[in-house]
């Protein structure tokens, strides 16, 4: 679907008995992916995200000698060969999960392999994962020492099977680790020194490795896993369903709860999966907005009056945060956002976005420290064009925003496709059920 640059929203009334399927979830589609690329025989993924950084991930690997075939949310990997490097670098687009999934895996494969990407990308820390490689053998090389992309990993076996883990900006580093031990020769054992960055993102990472067969056994201290041990061995190829994504489900079941009399049906999603921002749901139902599982998906209806719950703590769930924040600005009350310390260095700074473009759209926003106050005020409905800073979770929340607020056309509508690629989509299908005076944009 070709959408305009900007897009402008509709306001419209709330829509009843709708139902709305989002794609696969993101993280478990680069995490398979991954793990089918390393597994003996062909693997078959079905219901994977087709987005930007899926597909940038499904390329890289193909460069290094998996055979990757695509056909719509179906994936066939013919996996458990030698990786070779790839000739060229590979680019990986804005992806951050992808870039640093590729540098451990590029560790496996002969030769030397670059990994690259987008200039945002390039901003994107990646020196912890860097300084764990190098502390288990591998030589890597860049011209920032490593904080930066492009990097340069030489693949090679890990010298060593034990690596302690002190403070890192990323649970996606640690993740990266983990999904390419099976295949070394010692595995891997993590010695965690301080409480994993997003620990839910670490447990999906394990939880997953053993859905793929891997022995893996964590000792726990302190409600996190201090020590994760990963036995090496084959892994066994396997036929995967991918959950529907609770990220991209959470922006609508935010639209139900901002529109009175909204109710709405979220096909295919399974909120005990452990997907980490499965979480953010319960904070809506405490704020009002009622659930009801059903055996195709969760059925949501918006409450009669949508209440604050004074703190949201986003720290195991930071990718709710822009969705959340949408939902504070229609509560009863006052709302303060914490935990927000990681969205510093996402796609954009989230913590300042998410704050810049509320307020142009006449919220009332504060931003202290890492966390965000947002007190409701009644919105205008002057015409404001948001910018979305080249990220995805931006647009999509603000998108929401303007279901109910009119007037808002979102720039740059093209960076949904990172994860979401029927956004637009399936908001002209929202909106059809009873636009204003607003006219969409298709």
């Amino acid at each position: 679907m070709k959408v305009s640059d900007p897009i402008l929203v509709p306001a419209c009334a709330a829509p009843r008995g709708l139902s709305i399927r989002v794609p696969g979830s993101k993280s478990l589609s680069c995490r398979a992916l991954v793990l089918a690329s390393l597994a003996e025989g062909t693997s078959n993924l079905r219901g994977v995200l087709r987005g930007e950084d899926t597909d940038a991930l499904a390329g890289s690997l193909d460069a290094l000698g998996v055979k990757v075939q695509l056909s719509g949310d179906h994936a066939t990997l013919g996996g458990g060969g030698e990786l070779r490097a790839s000739v060229d670098p590979l680019n990986l687009g804005h992806g951050g999960t992808p870039a640093r999934f590729m540098i451990a895996v590029a560790s496996l494969a002969v030769g030397e392999t670059v990994i690259d990407g987008s200039d945002r990308l390039r901003e994107r820390p990646m020196k912890d994962l860097v300084d764990l490689l190098r502390s288990l053998g591998v030589a890597v090389s860049a011209e920032d020492d490593g904080a930066h992309l492009p990097i340069k990993v030489s693949g090679e076996p890990w010298s060593k099977r034990v690596v302690e883990v002190g403070q890192t900006d990323s649970s996606q580093f640690l993740s990266a680790l983990l999904l390419v031990a099976p295949r070394m020769p010692l595995g891997l054992e993590m010695r965690l020194l301080a409480a994993p960055t997003s620990a839910p993102y670490l447990a999906m990472t394990i939880a997953e490795l053993r859905r793929w067969g891997v022995e893996v056994t964590a000792a726990y201290g302190d409600g996190y896993a201090a020590r994760i041990a990963v036995s090496p061995g084959p892994i066994k190829a396997r036929d995967v369903s991918i959950p529907a994504d609770a990220s991209s489900a959470l922006f609508w079941a935010v639209a139900a709860a901002i529109l009175p009399g909204t109710q709405l049906k979220l096909s295919g999603l399974r909120l005990s999966d452990g997907q980490p921002d499965a979480a953010a749901f319960p904070v809506l139902s405490e704020m009002g907005l009622q659930m009801k599982a059903t055996e195709d998906g969760v059925l949501v209806e918006s409450p009669e009056r949508l209440r604050s719950v004074g703190i949201i703590d986003c720290r195991n769930m930071p990718d709710a945060a822009p969705a959340l924040a949408v939902a504070a600005c229609m509560a009863d009350a006052p709302t303060r956002l914490t935990g927000l310390g990681t969205l510093r260095v996402k796609e954009s700074d989230r913590v300042e976005t998410i704050a810049s473009e509320l307020a142009r759209a006449g919220a009332s926003v504060e931003v202290a420290g890492d966390d965000l106050a947002i007190v409701p005020t009644p919105l205008p409905e002057s015409p404001e064009v948001i910018q979305t800073w080249q990220d995805h979770r931006i647009a999509m929340a603000m998108a929401i925003l303007g279901l109910r607020r009119g007037g808002l056309s979102i720039a740059d509508p093209g960076c949904t496709a990172k994860s979401y690629p029927g956004f637009w989509e399936d908001l002209a299908h929202f909106a059809q059920s009873a636009p204003s005076g607003d006219t969409a944009q298709p």
